[in-house]
């Protein structure tokens, strides 16, 4: 097969991958029924994942997740308890982890300089 034809098929596989992960984003699939899904080994989806999107799949996963959670901490008046259970989270300490690493602030801190902004 031609080398941009593998490109095409590998990049058509991993948004395939992407589309599916992302339909649910509270209750993804796990690697192995995402490989499944686009007919590759755990292994081959992870690095081809990777190469092609620019992320792992957790973390284009957790990405979704705290782009919505910023989204829901200025639109609704809920605490970030429930929005990180809203986004997928059991546990407030992993999601409030995963939120300072995407956007490099705490949930609350996010909340608090958004509507400073937004006030003015």
């Amino acid at each position: 097969m031609p080398v941009v034809a593998e490109e095409t098929t590998g990049r058509l596989l991993a948004e395939r991958a992407a589309s599916i992960l992302l339909q649910d984003i509270v209750h993804p699939p796990t690697l192995e029924a995402l490989s499944s899904q686009v007919g590759l080994t755990s292994f081959q989806l992870s690095r081809l994942f990777g190469a092609v999107m620019g992320r792992t799949i957790p973390g284009l996963l957790r990405q979704q997740r705290m782009e919505r959670a910023a989204s829901l901490l200025l639109e609704s008046k809920s605490s970030v308890g429930e929005i990180a259970s809203t986004v997928g989270y059991h546990s407030m300490s992993a999601f409030c982890r995963g939120f300072e690493r995407e956007m490099n602030m705490t949930p609350s801190e996010y909340r608090q300089n958004n509507r400073k902004v937004t006030e003015n």
